[in-house]
């Protein structure tokens, strides 16, 4: 009866801390409430800074060019709620620490700048200040140029913004002494205007994100997407294209102006999976790329198709690699591109031509050439090569298909190279995005060969676009490789059939007979050798599961302990035993282990 008791209060208590923190969270959700009001006047907005209100939630506002400043960490969400004429200025925190930063997200906004585009006004004879006059210097949609903070945009749009430089997002280096993280998230920037760059994101102490974000039908010189240099970078899953290349008044052959789409300089990261297509420079239609000029920075692009891109110098990319900072191309399709030098690539190779500057390096790993033209028939050109006065640079190509008119680097037996009317007719293209798989265009690497690129490919994890199934051929004067090959392939083969067998009949067994088997028998009953001896009793459990297909929240069912300590104890019986894997435990050690359960 006291046993009941007891038991009843415990009950009681336990339903009146649940009723406790059911009404903490509903009270806390109304006052979150009550101090978010849905805001839609521009004094409204203001009032609530004023207070520094941590969530503003926001219905449509036009603030008719006001400028607000942002200094204090702050939400600003809606449902796809347009602030129109708003220009907002980030003043972060003076102290660098995370228990000072400023952090500003915006959440479904659409920031409309209100800018009337008349495309009379893109003359190619007149400077961006003649057109739109001195007055647009400062009128960004975003100013981030003060302080250490974090900024986020998720599923928001920034368009009809017009500035001489980075009307979408402004960032420069003369505060480098304050961290920043930027981070964009599923978002568009579309129908800017600017003199280039329609972000402009530059500053030492920089960690820049962007994620599954378009760029498209912005106007300016170069960087329509955006421009990154001297930060850290992490971008992903962009789309760039349909930029208008607008020349105004400038120095058309400054080298530096590059990049159609995207520029990316002096950064440190990686570019994945990116779409570049239909924008136009003067110097990289589509990407233009430099390195580093101090410390081991490098820059390399994986999953890349960059097409229908124009230039007069480079009709896809520009690079300027330095020696020690690689530039780094994989699995990248360049197609289509257009140019009057360098229909492919367009390269300098020095910093100045007074000074000895040794050229870096520029790999493309594994990708495709097809159909990219150039009035002087060269894919790839030197920028004043004959004024260096250091050692020009590497372009290295490997393992990539190489289709079309223009001519390439030559000699490369790891490449293949024909025109369009050759691939066509020995069944290596026709006419799509990609060679044609098992055909004459499937490339034959020897194995020591393929083994010493793996350096760059140390951490790439998408397909590689190479031979049969993806992977390397060993040329025929590597027999024996094959021959063992072939073993290994028969030798797996059998195992797993085995294997397959074994499953299938372990898996009629049910859970209950499983458990009663496990448990009757004893630790000291069992005839181990010295390396089963080194397992714990649940780790010999464990081990008996794995052997016998078991998936590892099965296990964790069986032996009543959680999936995470399942996968420890398997890391342990791994690192035990010796073995890497768990085709290797089963191969070395299953046998021994069913027995000493099936005793």
């Amino acid at each position: 009866m006291r046993k009941k008791n007891y038991s009843t209060k415990i009950h009681r208590v336990l339903l009146a801390i649940i009723i406790y923190f059911v009404a903490l969270m509903a009270i806390n959700s109304v006052s979150i409430k009550a101090a978010s009001p849905l805001i839609n006047t521009s004094e409204e907005f203001f009032e609530a800074l004023s207070k520094q209100q941590a969530i503003i939630n926001v219905d449509d506002i036009d603030f008719g060019g006001q400028r607000v400043t942002l200094n204090y960490s702050v939400t600003i969400t809606g449902h796809d709620s347009k602030l129109k004429g708003a220009y907002f200025v980030i003043v972060g925190s003076d102290k660098n620490n995370d228990n000072s930063v400023v952090k500003i997200s915006f959440k479904g906004i659409d920031f409309d700048g209100g800018f009337d585009l008349d495309e009379t006004m893109l003359s190619k004879s007149e400077s961006f200040e003649d057109i739109f006059g001195s007055a647009r210097e400062d009128n960004r949609c975003i100013d981030a140029n003060r302080g250490y903070y974090e900024l986020t945009l998720e599923d928001s749009r920034i368009h009809n913004y017009a500035s001489e430089l980075g009307p979408a997002i402004f960032l420069e280096n003369d505060n480098r002494d304050y961290s920043k993280s930027i981070t964009i998230e599923n978002c568009s920037f579309y129908d800017n205007v600017s003199y280039y760059d329609t972000i402009h994101l530059s500053n030492d102490l920089a960690k820049v994100k962007i994620i599954n974000t378009d760029f498209y039908h912005n106007y300016g010189y170069k960087g329509m997407g955006f421009s990154v240099t001297n930060a850290y970078i992490d971008i992903d899953s962009v789309s760039i294209h349909d930029n208008r290349f607008v020349s105004y008044d400038i120095n058309k052959d400054n080298f530096q102006l590059c990049g159609g789409g995207l520029y990316i300089g002096g950064c440190k990261g990686t570019v994945n999976n990116a779409h570049i297509y239909n924008n136009e420079s003067t110097f990289g239609g589509a990407l233009g790329i430099a390195s580093s000029r101090n410390g081991d920075y490098g820059i390399t692009l994986t999953n890349l198709v960059i097409e229908n891109n124009k230039a007069k110098y480079g009709g896809a990319v520009v690079c300027h690699s330095l020696i020690g900072q690689p530039i780094v191309f994989i699995n990248t399709v360049f197609k289509n591109n257009q140019a009057e030098l360098g229909s492919s690539l367009y390269t300098l190779v020095y910093a100045h031509f007074n000074k000895a500057n040794d050229g870096g390096l520029v790999q493309i790993l594994f990708s495709s050439f097809i159909n990219n033209t150039a009035t002087d028939k060269d894919s790839f050109s030197f920028y004043r090569q004959e004024q260096t006065k250091g050692s020009i640079g590497i372009i290295d190509i490997r393992g990539s298909y190489i289709i079309g008119e223009d001519q390439y680097l030559k000699n490369e037996s790891y490449n293949y190279q024909n025109t369009l009317d050759g691939a066509r007719s020995d069944g290596a293209y026709n006419d799509g995005d990609a060679p044609i798989r098992k055909s004459p265009s499937d490339i034959k690497i020897k194995r020591s060969e393929y083994i010493t690129w793996n350096e760059a490919l140390s951490t790439y994890t998408g397909s590689i676009r190479i031979g049969y199934g993806n992977t390397y051929h060993a040329s025929s004067n590597r027999s024996l490789v094959i021959i063992i090959t072939i073993a290994i392939a028969v030798v797996v083969a059998t195992g797993t059939l085995i294997l397959i067998i074994k499953c299938k009949k372990k898996k009629e067994e049910t859970k209950e007979e499983i458990k009663e088997e496990v448990i009757s028998t004893p630790t000291s009953e069992i005839d181990a050798t010295d390396d089963l001896n080194k397992l714990t009793k649940r780790e010999l459990s464990v081990a008996y599961y794995t052997v016998n297909c078991k998936k590892r929240k099965e296990i964790a069912d069986l032996i009543n302990y959680s999936e995470e300590t399942v996968k420890k104890d398997l890391t342990s019986i791994y690192l035990k035993l010796d073995v890497k894997e768990k085709s290797e435990l089963i191969v070395k050690y299953g046998a021994k282990i069913n027995e000493y359960f099936n005793k």
